[in-house]
């Protein structure tokens, strides 16, 4: 299946569903990502 073939086959199925797949966002972060977040935030009281 080409690249073209495979959009076109998403397109298709989100209009036929109603729903898209391809623009689907996961909304907040996961318990992995927060960890990291908390570990590179830099203290509001520092300044550059």
């Amino acid at each position: 299946m080409s690249v073209n073939e495979y959009l076109y086959a998403l397109i298709c199925n989100d209009l036929a569903s109603g729903e898209s797949k391809f623009g689907k966002k996961k909304q907040g972060f996961n318990e992995e990502q927060r960890r990291m977040l908390e570990k590179w935030q830099v203290p509001k009281n520092i300044m550059i």
